[in-house]
């Protein structure tokens, strides 16, 4: 159900994790199916209340080791029409030099609940 145009911007959550000892920082996104890809809202996962780390995320985002958050994601520009269901690959960069590739759901425009995303821990 929904779906996305060619050239519609589209949000999509994920979450990431640093199972490291030192703090990493997302240095850079990039996708083959999306003009630009921001961060837009980081959340801590687990905090006895959870506070936004930002509105409007400037990256690059920290997280500290042990820290779980749930970021949301703007792409920008689809390079194709997607239906509800689809993932778009995103590449992940952090500053320890550790590139994450994934496929991230797209949130659907119907739905008002984020899908299970894939959880990102940047390898030391």
């Amino acid at each position: 159900p929904g779906g996305y145009a060619q050239g519609d911007d589209a949000p999509a959550t994920l979450s990431i994790g640093n199972a490291g000892q030192e703090p990493v920082r997302l240095t850079g996104l990039a996708s083959d199916g999306a003009a630009s890809v921001t961060v837009v809202s980081a959340t801590e996962v687990g905090a006895v209340s959870p506070a936004p780390v930002g509105d409007t995320v400037a990256q690059p985002l920290q997280v500290a080791p042990g820290q779980l958050l749930a970021v949301t994601l703007e792409l920008t520009g689809l390079r194709q029409a997607l239906d509800g269901a689809s993932a778009v690959p995103v590449v992940l960069t952090f500053d320890n030099g550790a590139e994450v590739p994934l496929a991230v759901p797209l949130d659907t425009p119907s739905d008002s609940q984020p899908r299970e995303s894939p959880v990102v821990e940047p390898a030391h």
